[in-house]
């Protein structure tokens, strides 16, 4: 981690002076070649050759320009400090090749596309360190420069192949792109997947590697080659969406197979080459090893997210097919509206309960993220269908049945006796916290103990008043005394809320369960002011009395609090609180009686 964070400070010198210093050390290291084959070209001049006299000049041309033609070469070959200049005169030739590409495909880089560039370049850099050094264990330096050469070719086809992703999801959401910027950057894809098919060719061709050094470069080919694919595909099928002018509703779910499809092969792919790195080098023991597994570890989470997530897709398809039927052309006319997701003209469309209408696929990718109407912010009771494989909670007999528990006609049991609890420990590592080239996964331990007796970590009175009014604020139809009872067994606003959408939760038909405030009680001056205006409208209706209220008994009064608090403030508030309710319904009383 500290080297990729030096790597990343350490001034990177332009292009031009990079490409100036490469070629004066280039020529000074083929001038000190040349300089040492004329020593050798004396050294064969001045002895006397053992030949006849006649043969001599002859001879003596062919042995000189033997030398002349392959000599340096060899030479500087043979010498480590001129094979490095001569590598990094290749890889500055490369460095303006991309240079040229990005120029004429590309133009100037964006801040974001710079910033993936350069991550992913010393990701692959650090990796494929571990690789040559931790599992293939090279020990010549002709084998550093094989190796070191394949992945130059390998790191140039990938950046690229991430630089056309990145630019593709740009021009896909800007508006009127010419279409020559899309072919260029197609015509750049052509090229990726060709030289990948020839460094395939030549891998399989090769008699001189191994087995398994031929896997590893063609697992490296196959991913690049399946990127550069996913690329083409969804640009295949923009194109053909921005061709045409009418609203292709099917566009979304053929991107979203072809991602899932895709994504797929490559992920699956790379875990498999981890796999063979780690099972085919003698690293069980070594920092490498340790790296590797890390690795794997992030590709097979990122395949369980994938998996999930087309089960949830799966999931929220049926359910949108199954309780949100299609609207007919009269309703779409009569609605002469746009949706409300994507704002395009609908000419079919699926009806919510509320009445608004969306597209399938607009409504499908909504219901994904949330289970809410777009529009009017309406929950759907779509979460019952979607986990109607989930067994039902336990809960012990009589807090089932609401009216039951409020009449008295159930028996008072302990609301958490019997009850399955969920004991959750997540712990999460944010690797790119760190560094880049770190992976981020999670760990969650999941324990189900069934309680006996009284919880020890039971929410506190003002905690459940606090917690039953944040649900009853989101449900109103439901009674204040119901939401109490399940708030005590799960201890959890999510929880209950899921319990009330799922259907778990009887809502009862007596009025008592309701008797508390939705808003807290008045002030003195507020009674006082509602109880002029009260009596003021009888007096004006001609004698009429109004509609008796349906007072409650004062032994049906809610103790606000449940029990005794140990906070002072907190039982002055539920006295407060209860003498106020106790006058409301006093003054309530003295109104019907009139």
């Amino acid at each position: 981690m500290p080297a990729i964070i030096i790597f990343r400070r350490f001034p990177i010198p332009s292009i031009s002076v990079y490409t100036t210093a490469s070629l004066t050390l280039l020529a000074l290291s083929v001038l000190w070649a040349h300089t040492t084959l004329l020593e050798e070209r004396e050294n064969y001049l001045n002895p006397k050759p053992i030949i006849k006299p006649e043969d001599s000049n002859s001879q003596l041309d062919n042995t000189i320009d033997g030398l002349k033609t392959n000599s340096i070469l060899l030479l500087m070959m043979d010498e480590p400090v001129c094979l490095v200049l001569a590598v990094n005169a290749t890889y500055c030739l490369l460095a303006i090749i991309v240079q040229i590409i990005q120029k004429i495909v590309f133009g100037k880089l964006r801040s974001i596309e710079y910033q993936h560039m350069r991550d992913k370049f010393w990701n692959f850099v650090f990796y494929k360190f571990i690789f040559i050094f931790g599992v293939m264990n090279v020990q010549s330096l002709n084998e550093v420069l094989v190796w070191m050469s394949w992945f130059t070719c390998i790191a140039f086809l990938l950046l690229l192949t991430k630089l056309c992703k990145d630019r593709f999801e740009y021009l896909s959401f800007s508006p009127n792109t010419p279409m020559y910027y899309h072919w260029k950057v197609l015509g750049l894809l052509v090229f990726i997947i060709s030289c990948c098919l020839l460094l395939t060719v030549s891998c399989l061709t090769s008699s001189l590697i191994d087995m398994h050094s031929m896997t590893f470069m063609l697992a490296e080919c196959v991913i690049v080659t399946t990127k550069a694919l996913h690329v083409i595909m969804r640009y295949g099928i923009h194109l053909y969406d921005i061709q045409h002018e009418d609203l292709w509703e099917r566009k979304a779910t053929l991107v979203y197979h072809v991602d899932l499809f895709m994504e797929l092969l490559t992920l699956s792919t790379n875990f498999l080459h981890h796999l063979h790195m780690l099972f085919s080098g003698n690293i069980w023991l070594s920092m490498a090893s340790l790296v590797i597994c890390m690795q794997l570890r992030y590709i097979f989470s990122e395949i369980q997210k994938r998996l999930l997530r087309h089960k949830n897709y799966r999931r929220v398809v049926a359910n949108m097919e199954a309780q949100f039927p299609q609207a007919s052309r009269e309703e779409i006319e009569a609605q002469e509206d746009q949706c409300a997701i994507c704002w395009e003209p609908m000419e079919n469309a699926r009806k919510l309960p509320c009445g608004h209408f969306f597209h399938s696929a607009c409504l499908r990718s909504w219901l994904e993220q949330d289970t809410t109407c777009p529009t009017c912010r309406k929950q759907l009771d779509i979460r019952n269908t979607i986990r109607r494989d989930r067994p039902a909670r336990l809960v012990p007999d009589g807090l089932n049945d609401p009216t039951a528990a409020a009449n008295g006609t159930g028996a008072v049991l302990n609301p958490t006796v019997g009850v399955v609890q969920h004991r959750n420990h997540f712990w999460h590592f944010d690797g790119p916290r760190f560094a880049s080239w770190l992976p981020s996964f999670s760990v969650e331990v999941t324990s189900l103990t069934t309680t006996t007796g009284m919880p020890t970590n039971q929410p506190s009175n003002s905690q459940l008043d606090t917690m039953v009014r944040e649900v009853h604020d989101i449900f109103p139809q439901v009674p204040l005394q119901v939401i109490r009872n399940d708030l005590q067994i799960t201890g959890s606003v999510e929880a209950t809320t899921d319990n009330i959408l799922e259907g778990h939760v009887t809502i009862p038909t007596n009025p008592r369960l309701s008797t508390l405030p939705q808003t807290p009680p008045p002030t003195n001056e507020d009674d006082q002011s509602n109880f002029q205006i009260q009596t003021a409208s009888t007096k004006s209706s001609g004698g009429q009395t109004p509609p008796p209220f349906s007072s409650p008994p004062t032994s049906g009064v809610p103790t606000i609090g449940g029990h005794f608090s140990k906070a002072p403030q907190e039982r002055e508030q539920v006295l407060k609180d209860r003498r106020m309710e106790l006058l409301r319904q006093a003054r309530l009383k003295y109104l019907n009686s009139k």
